[in-house]
C-alpha cells in the first residue's frame, strides 16, 4: 500500500461514517503522524503502538564487507543505527486468522 492508497481508503471510510475531511487534510494529519513516530524513535530510540507492533532503534556494529563493484577487494562498513519492527503478538494472531 502506497501512501496515495492510505489517504484514499481512509478518506472513503470517513465518507461512511458521514465525516467531511479532505483528500489534502488527511495527508496532512498523515504526514504529522509519520513525523511524531519519527520524531519519537529519533528521541527516545522506540515507539510502541498497542496491537500493532514497536519500532526501535538498533545499533549495527562496524563490519567488513565486498566492494559490489569489485567483489574481491574488501572495504570497511562503518558502525551506524538503523530502525527494527517488532510485531505485536495480537497483530500476529490477526495475520494467523486466530
Amino acid at each position: 500500500m502506497t501512501k496515495k492508497d492510505l489517504i484514499d481508503k481512509v478518506h472513503a471510510t470517513l465518507q461512511e461514517g458521514d465525516l467531511s475531511i479532505t483528500k489534502a487534510e488527511i495527508n496532512r494529519i498523515v504526514d504529522k503522524l509519520f513525523d511524531k513516530i519519527k520524531a519519537e524513535v529519533s528521541d527516545k530510540g522506540k515507539y510502541s503502538q498497542p496491537r500493532f507492533g514497536t519500532f526501535e532503534t538498533r545499533d549495527r556494529k562496524a563490519r567488513e564487507g565486498r566492494n559490489p563493484q569489485d567483489p574481491t577487494k574488501k572495504i570497511k562498513i562503518p558502525a551506524s543505527k538503523t530502525v527494527g519492527f517488532r510485531v505485536a503478538a495480537r497483530l500476529k494472531q490477526v495475520l494467523n486468522g486466530e
